[in-house]
This record gives C-alpha cells, sequence and structure tokens, in this order.
C-alpha cells in the first residue's frame, strides 16, 4: 500500500469506499480498479472532523465513492450513476451496464433477476458470498469467501458467522437496493422487498451503456438521495452489529452496567421464549462482558427443583484452568425474566463479578 495522499494523487480510476461497519467507523479503503484488476492502494482511519473535507478532495480527484464492511476483500459502488462490485486484488466482478447486469463475463437483463441472495452454504458455514438468482432457477455468484476460522476454531459457531459474514448482508443489500430486486438474507432468514428505488423500464431503455458516476454528483436531490441511503445502512449496520455483540457478550463502548442491563433482557426474552413454563429443559446461557482479565464470563439458566429454574454466574480464566460459579437466583421462569429486566440484578451482578474474577486471577 502507498498511503492515502499518496492515492490521492494517483491517476487513473480508482474507489474509495467507507468502512459501514461499526467497529470500522471512519476506516477508508483506496483501490484503483481497471478492468481486469483491483490494488489496494491505502486504508487508513480518519478523523469525524476531517471526513467532510476529505469526501470534497475525493469528488475533486473525481474518486468514486463506496462501501465496504470490516475487512472483506471487496468494495462496491453502489449509486443511480454507477454499480460495481470490485474484489480487492481481483477487479470488477459484476457490474449494471444500462438495463444488464454483468457478472464475471456473463451478461442477464435485470428484469430476469429473481432475487439477491446474501448466502451460507448448509454444508459448509465457511463458504459465504452473495449470489443472484435468475427467473429460469440458475444463479450467479458475485462475490464469496471460503473462511479458514472455522477449521482451526473448534467453538466457531452462529455468533461468530453473524459478525464475520456481516460484509455479505451489507453488499446484498445495497445490490438489492439499487437494482430494485428482493433481497434474501439466509444469516437472519428475511427477505426485503425493494421499495420503488430501482431502475424503472423507462430508465433502461435510456441507458445504453456505462453512465458516467461523475455526472450531477453534487446536484441538490442526488446528495439528498445518497445521505438517506448512507443514513439506512449505518442505522442497518447498527442494529446488526448491536444484536451480535449482545448475543456474544461484548459490550464495544458501552459503559459496563448498560451493556450487562442489555444482556440480562436480551437473556430475559430468550428464557420467555425458548424455556416452557413447566418440565425440564436444557440449560441455556448468555455471555457478559469480561472485567479486565480476559476471561470468560456468562449468566446460566438451569433446571431446579420442580418448575423452578437456577440463574447462576460463571466465571472462567484465560486459561480456562480456574473457575467460580454462584447462584444468583432461584425462581420460575416469570420471576427470573422479571428479576433479569430490574436494577436490582445489574446491582447485585457487578459486584459479584468482580468477586468471582478476583478468585480466578488468584486462584492456582
Amino acid at each position: 500500500m502507498i498511503g492515502l495522499e499518496a492515492a490521492l494523487a494517483q491517476a487513473g480510476p480508482r474507489v474509495a469506499a467507507w468502512d459501514r461497519s461499526i467497529e470500522g467507523d471512519g476506516s477508508l479503503t483506496v483501490v484503483a480498479i481497471t478492468r481486469d484488476t483491483a490494488t489496494l492502494l491505502a486504508r487508513e482511519r480518519v478523523p469525524k472532523a476531517e471526513r467532510a473535507a476529505l469526501e470534497q478532495r475525493l469528488r475533486d480527484h473525481r474518486i468514486l465513492i463506496g462501501n465496504t464492511f470490516r475487512n472483506c476483500d471487496y468494495v462496491w459502488v453502489v449509486e443511480d450513476e454507477h454499480c460495481a462490485v470490485v474484489k480487492i486484488e481481483g477487479g470488477v466482478v459484476a457490474e449494471a451496464i444500462g438495463a444488464n447486469l454483468m457478472v464475471t463475463g456473463r451478461r442477464v437483463n435485470i428484469h430476469n433477476i429473481k432475487s439477491i441472495v446474501s448466502f451460507v452454504d448448509a454444508a459448509d458455514i465457511a463458504h459465504r458470498g452473495v449470489k443472484v438468482n435468475l427467473a429460469d432457477g440458475s444463479q450467479m455468484i458475485v462475490a464469496e469467501e471460503h473462511d479458514q476460522a472455522p477449521s482451526f476454531d473448534p467453538t466457531y459457531g452462529r455468533q461468530n458467522l453473524e459478525i464475520d459474514a456481516g460484509w455479505i448482508v451489507a453488499l446484498g443489500h445495497d445490490l438489492a437496493t439499487n437494482l430494485g430486486i428482493a433481497h434474501h438474507d439466509e444469516i437472519w432468514d428475511r427477505v426485503t422487498q425493494p421499495i420503488g428505488m430501482g431502475r424503472d423500464s423507462g430508465t433502461d431503455r435510456l441507458i445504453d451503456g456505462v453512465i458516467d458516476a461523475y455526472n450531477r454528483w453534487d446536484d441538490p436531490d442526488r446528495v439528498a438521495k445518497r445521505q438517506a441511503r448512507v443514513a439506512a445502512v449505518e442505522a442497518r449496520d447498527k442494529v446488526i452489529l448491536d444484536q451480535a455483540y449482545i448475543e456474544s457478550g461484548q459490550r464495544g463502548d458501552a459503559p459496563m452496567d448498560v451493556a450487562v442491563a442489555k444482556m440480562a433482557a436480551y437473556f430475559a426474552g430468550r428464557i420467555e421464549r425458548e424455556v416452557a413454563p413447566t418440565g425440564t429443559f436444557t440449560s441455556i446461557y448468555q455471555p457478559l462482558p469480561e472485567i479486565d482479565n480476559g476471561g470468560y464470563v456468562a449468566l446460566d439458566l438451569k433446571p431446579g427443583a420442580g418448575d423452578r429454574r437456577v440463574l447462576e454466574l460463571r466465571i472462567e480464566s484465560p486459561s480456562g484452568e480456574n473457575k467460580r460459579s454462584e447462584v444468583v437466583r432461584e425462581g420460575t421462569d416469570a420471576d427470573l425474566a422479571r428479576y433479569l429486566r430490574s436494577p436490582e440484578l445489574v446491582e447485585q451482578l457487578l459486584p459479584l463479578m468482580e468477586k468471582l474474577t478476583e478468585e480466578t486471577r488468584e486462584s492456582r
């Protein structure tokens, strides 16, 4: 990589892609593109106070502004004027040209596309990406990856997948929205129908080639639409990442008491949905943020006597050798759900977390 300033000075087509993930706030990736290659020029974090001025410089250098997500291998530009997906160190893999979508050399009419799918291979969660479902039943893969993490991490599961595969949801949603096509998100098993944002048939007939992405960039109506789309993507990404953080016990920048309260309330909802009021059940758990030693912290719900349940706090040292647990409360499903949503929970739990963390640190 040559750095941001050198990337701005370089000649030729370029894409500057903002990282739309929560943890990527302010990260900018710059890629030089041709029809056959895409070279990573820079990847730097831009202070918030400097971003507006930098975007103006990007426009002045006629650099396309697009999106990416965390450290995925793809950047994409999805504006009314231009729609393209670029693989870093690979080249342009998909591009909307007039009424057609070109995917790795194959041309299909947009009206023959049934849906854009953010997919996860049912036989191999390491294989995931974005594909096009055609009306004739065939498919075309736009972007994909074969993640190595599941092969060497025996604990790799749903929560890891939701975080690592966030890019396929973001790319699939943006591409489907631009084309005016339904988006099927297999990670969250939901289908989003287009809301009048795709190209209409009149536009398709008028567009006969690649539209100059720089024309009318600063028109007020274009700016307003672009800002609305960016805001919608940011809001959606925040919801997805917040949910993933809660489910995996990560607090991010949230204060400890706020994070624990959110996770406890989420666990209360799981108890109400997943645990029958009477009879036996399989224990469930909710990860919590670590205190300061990098260990594992969780609330466990276990069967008790009769229809009573046992809510237990469990802490393990980073090595897993030192473990402590303590019963927090016993009661029915309803009793414990109310308790988990109450201020009393945080007041009781935080000192207990600190106590057990200290015991696992000192125990040998």
